[in-house]
């Protein structure tokens, strides 16, 4: 039994080696809190979310639908962000879905689980790359809202294979946690005070901390990702008319919502 148990210490110490610092880590910047938890302290306590490692927050999002039920809405993937609850008369019938979709065929299933009365108003954001995919891409099943794959282990196990993929990049960011931000949750929002307000908008710390900075931004990894030309960056010459029809049958359910 002694060298049974000595096998098995010995066997599981790569696994301590990989974990244990990313647990450290991850903990520390509260990366793995439940969507449930994220989705209530962000709306009753301001809590910014600001995750490194993953991005559930469609499905945060979409928590928070449930009990917010705003008349309208802004709808499409990180361009939208920018629109604030005190550009309307009435801040509170105002929540940012920015980042909910991220491929045309995801609007559909957007809507169809919508949780509750559906928004009077939707301001839809659509980015060039969504009509320009091809027809592998379309064949891509759409987001669920569903919180499902989305336990601890499910995050922990995602959360740590980016700890050491940013690790071996040199993007690890460390530091003391700035004042203001010990109920934030994220890294990005702890260290950085960049991430998702309560009326869903994102506030780009990083970027306003370096406003007195000339040409201070860093777009290392968009360069990195245009000079791969894959994905939002992908090159085209065609507009898929499948991408077309999506749409199409978006707004026709809009229609009908009416």
């Amino acid at each position: 039994m002694k060298r049974f148990l000595i096998k098995c210490g010995l066997f599981s110490i790569p696994l301590w080696v990989i974990f244990t610092p990313a647990v450290i880590h991850l903990e520390t910047h509260r990366e793995l809190e439940s969507t449930e938890v994220m989705a209530s302290q962000n709306q009753h306590d301001g809590a910014l979310i600001g995750l490194g490692y993953t991005d559930p927050m469609h499905l945060v999002k979409h928590a928070v639908l449930q009990n917010r039920q705003p008349e309208v809405i802004a709808l499409g993937t990180s361009r939208v962000l920018q629109f604030r609850d005190f550009c309307f008369s009435k801040p509170e019938s105002f929540y940012n879905c920015g980042r909910s979709v991220g491929k045309v065929q995801d609007l559909e299933a957007f809507l169809s689980s919508y949780p509750g009365e559906k928004p009077k108003v939707i301001i839809l954001g659509l980015d060039q790359d969504m009509f320009s995919v091809d027809d592998e891409d379309m064949l891509k099943e759409p987001r669920t809202y569903q919180s499902k794959g989305t336990s601890y282990g499910t995050r922990l196990t995602k959360g740590t294979k980016a700890f050491w993929e940013a690790w071996s990049d040199d993007e690890i960011v460390t530091g003391t946690t700035l004042l203001g931000t010990t109920n934030f949750i994220g890294r990005n929002a702890r260290l950085e005070n960049e991430g998702y307000r309560a009326d869903g908008s994102y506030c780009y710390g990083r970027v306003i901390r370096q406003s007195n900075q000339q040409d201070a931004y860093d777009f290392k990894q968009m360069i990195r990702r245009i000079d791969k030309g894959k994905g939002r960056f992908a090159p085209a010459t065609e507009i898929n008319p499948n991408a077309i029809q999506q749409i199409a049958d978006f707004l026709k359910s809009c229609k009908e919502m009416e």
